[in-house]
């Protein structure tokens, strides 16, 4: 995540709410053959397109969040999700988390 200002706490995010949440959005892709995963219907899973369904998933669900480990949203605040293939192939998306 990237912020203009750190929430409550000084720091961007509660982190035990974060990896929660990654735990979440990833579950579902995990050894699963994506070509045939619901997120990407008639469509290749491509690393960008994996890229941007666990940036909007972990946005989605970082929005819900509230209260002292909630991340500040605004100003120009975002989720950015890099997916590696190797050390040279990667993919990445930003979603802004916007209220």
């Amino acid at each position: 995540m990237t912020t203009a200002r750190l929430g409550v706490h000084h720091v961007v995010m509660d982190i035990g709410a974060l990896a929660g949440i990654l735990r979440e959005v990833l579950a579902p892709l995990d050894y699963k053959n994506l070509d045939e995963h619901p997120a990407f219907p008639g469509r290749t899973s491509t690393t960008e397109r994996i890229a941007e369904h666990i940036a909007h998933e972990a946005t989605a669900k970082i929005l819900a969040l509230s209260g002292a480990g909630a991340a500040p949203v605004g100003d120009g605040s975002e989720v950015r999700v890099v997916v590696r293939e190797s050390p040279t192939a990667w993919a990445a998306f930003r979603c802004p988390l916007a209220s």
